[in-house]
């Protein structure tokens, strides 16, 4: 329900649209707890969301969010992208730090506690990246037949 209303109102409101693919014909699954699973995707998407708002705020262009899952073996990787204004060389290898933020009034855990999901929850790895337009998110999860977390749409949404 949190995914869903924020999705619903914090991105229709501001004109950005969530492409969202998954490129196999399964259905992802993966070890982890589902609700702690929903905030790292809202702490990634609430700061896709903001240097989206961002870069709008200095006259460019800006509104899209990606999110794709694919599968590798065993592996899914999600990958989430945005065209807003990506990350500053000097802060990228600094973005999984706790309390390390580059927004006024920010405290710098909400990727924080993402790594912490996924890499110390999830037995997954968080890498952060920037892409010709924007931000990239990619997170690697195993398919390791443990208590699983859809990856879906709907779980993604829920």
């Amino acid at each position: 329900a949190v995914l869903n209303v924020f999705l619903g109102c914090e991105m229709t409101d501001n004109y950005i649209n969530i492409l969202f693919t998954c490129k196999d014909d399964v259905t992802p699954l993966a070890y982890g707890y589902p609700n702690e699973f929903k905030q790292t995707l809202l702490n990634i998407l609430n700061n896709a969301k903001d240097s989206i708002l961002s870069k709008r705020k200095k006259g460019k262009e800006a509104a899209n969010i990606s999110i794709d899952i694919s599968q590798r073996g065993t592996i899914w990787i999600i990958n989430i992208q945005d065209d807003g204004e990506g990350f500053d060389k000097a802060d990228l290898p600094h973005v999984f730090d706790p309390f390390y933020s580059t927004k006024e009034g920010g405290d710098g855990f909400g990727l924080y506690m993402a790594k912490l999901i996924i890499e110390d929850k999830m037995d997954g790895k968080i890498l952060a990246f920037n892409h010709e337009n924007g931000a990239k998110i990619i997170i690697y999860l195993e398919n390791n037949g443990k208590k699983r977390v859809e990856l879906t749409n709907e779980n993604l949404t829920s």
